[in-house]
């Protein structure tokens, strides 16, 4: 709410009213107007007669007042706005978020029903390090960092540097303890004693490029900003959709399958707008403080780089010892990149209508099969990783191999669909299904760990929806929402609910009103003036 001598919402309401009624067409009745999350929908004008007529006005900038006014933002405020020739008018202001959503078979819309919800992380299932012991070594990693500094001296004698001093020998050690302990305690983690060390001597790049000349080595300060920040490499989309695969980096069962980690710690930005981080926690097989790649350029996920931030300065020296001569060769860091450890995707993608799955590497952990005919997936039954299966375009499938595979997303786009060899399936949680005709849904009652549906084709049984009580996210098309509130007193406890296909504001606004989250709505009406 607005505090005295501030515009209130019923102020900005108000002007929004006068603005449509001012604009409406002679004979009008009646006026409403939905706002979301992006921006204006439609307005739609109602006629003395029944007839109907759109408005072509303008109000996002209203809106973004009265997100303003609301001390919110354009992304948990939801707006209907409906104006009587009167002379009234009535608002509504509901809570949660409406988001553009779907893919490119079908759009649609999600509504967050509860702020700050996330798709079940697997990494948080996985166990700590076997070995908790960190490998870096802060002397070795000191004396490395000096002999790097050296050799860089010496190869770009025409490059203006500073020159390197150890900052330890101009301020007190306490100075530096202080800085440290206070850092670590804003970001809730500690460093691993190497990279402490570093910045005991150097905190951040002094033009050096000890990580490679294109890169920077952030202070301490910069390294909390970054932890406590927004944390850019993390999207909001692949925190929210409950299908987006996390992959197992390679090597496997190092680094643990998840978006983000509040243990992992930026350190270095890339040239290419990626980071390095220390990994606190790490996965069985990995060491605490090994150094992984973060960011958007990562398409398939985190990157395991070295065990420590010693063993990456070891890297960074040797490939400097052995990099051409300057005069040869101006991007030497390619020399660098190169000696990382092999990275593999994971992913296995083949279609046409003779696709075979006879090829297939036992180490796959995401499929996508598209547009063909039938296809036997007995060959799955030796992919211990296979984690994710996308079959678009076949006419049918038999689902059984998938029974012995540690299977969480299923995303099947077939002319029929049965489920029945996936019932009692002990890993899948999310499952999407496209098909033209109707699909048996009760085999999903024996998943004990499905939380999200994505149903694009009409179903047989509506009503096994409310038993599915592990369900965090339902998406289903306007008319089979109504179908599931005609036909169940009850829907599982939604965090998240989806609407598909096309569909007028008007529908919206009546499907948006039916969760708890609008029932919670400020209400608002008064009197617009010309």
């Amino acid at each position: 709410m607005s505090t005295s001598g501030q515009t209130s919402e019923i102020e900005v309401l108000s002007q929004m009213a006068a603005r449509l009624a001012g604009a409406a067409p002679a004979g009008w009745r009646r006026v409403t107007l939905s706002g979301f999350a992006d921006g204006q929908r439609t307005g739609s004008y109602l006629l003395t007669g029944g007839d109907g007529s759109v408005s072509d006005v303008s109000l996002v900038r209203d809106l973004r007042r009265l997100y303003k006014v609301c001390r919110t933002s354009d992304s948990s405020l939801i707006v209907k706005l409906t104006i009587d020739s009167s002379g009234w008018f009535e608002a509504t202001m509901s809570s949660g978020s409406i988001r553009s959503a779907g893919d490119f078979r079908e759009r649609g819309i999600r509504y967050i029903l509860r702020s700050g919800t996330a798709v079940p992380d697997a990494g948080d299932e996985q166990p700590g390090p076997s070995d908790p012991a960190p490998a870096g070594d802060p002397a070795e990693a000191v004396r490395l960092l000096r002999q790097y500094r050296e050799m860089g001296r010496r190869r770009w004698l025409d490059v203006e540097l500073d020159e390197p001093s150890d900052v330890q020998a101009m301020l007190p050690p306490e100075f530096f303890a202080a800085r440290l302990a206070e850092a670590e305690a804003s970001m809730g983690v500690a460093l691993p004693a190497d990279l402490r060390a570093l910045h005991q001597v150097s905190d951040g790049d002094a033009q050096e490029g000890v990580f490679g000349r294109l890169s920077w080595w952030v202070d301490m300060a910069e390294m909390v900003a970054l932890h406590n920040g927004d944390r850019p490499w993390a999207s909001r989309s692949s925190r929210e959709d409950p299908f987006s695969f996390v992959r197992d980096p390679y090597p496997y069962a190092v680094v643990k399958r998840s978006v983000d980690r509040a243990g992992w710690i930026p350190f270095l930005l890339r040239p290419d707008g990626d980071y390095l981080a220390v990994d606190m926690d790490p996965a069985p097989g990995g060491r605490p403080g090994q150094v992984i790649r973060i960011g958007a350029g990562c398409f398939d996920g985190t990157v395991y780089i070295a065990d420590s931030v010693t063993a990456l300065l070891r890297q960074r020296v040797d490939a400097l010892a052995s990099a051409p001569p300057i005069e040869e060769t101006e991007d030497w860091e390619l020399a660098v990149e190169v000696r990382q450890p092999r990275v593999q995707s994971g992913n296995w993608h083949i279609e046409g209508t003779d696709a075979s799955l006879h090829e297939i590497p036992s180490d796959v952990q995401k499929l996508t099969v598209e547009n063909g005919g039938d296809i036997d997936l007995a060959p799955l039954r030796g992919a211990p990783l296979l984690r994710c299966v996308e079959l678009t375009g076949r006419t049918q499938a038999d689902l059984s191999p998938l029974r012995s595979v540690p299977l969480e997303i299923l995303d099947l786009d077939l002319k029929t669909i049965d489920l029945a060899p996936l019932a009692g399936h002990p890993t899948l949680r999310a499952v999407k299904l496209t098909s033209p005709h109707p699909v048996d849904l009760s085999p999903l009652r024996s998943l004990s760990r499905l939380d999200a549906l994505l149903v694009r084709a009409s179903v047989l049984d509506i009503e096994t929806i409310p038993d599915l009580d592990r369900l965090r996210y339902l998406g289903l098309r306007h008319r089979q929402w109504q179908e599931l509130w005609e036909r169940a007193d009850r829907t599982p406890p939604l965090d998240v609910a989806g609407l598909s296909g096309k569909v007028s504001d008007d529908q919206v606004a009546e499907w948006v009103g039916r969760f708890p989250a609008a029932a919670e709505a400020q209400r608002h009406t008064g009197r617009w003036d010309m």
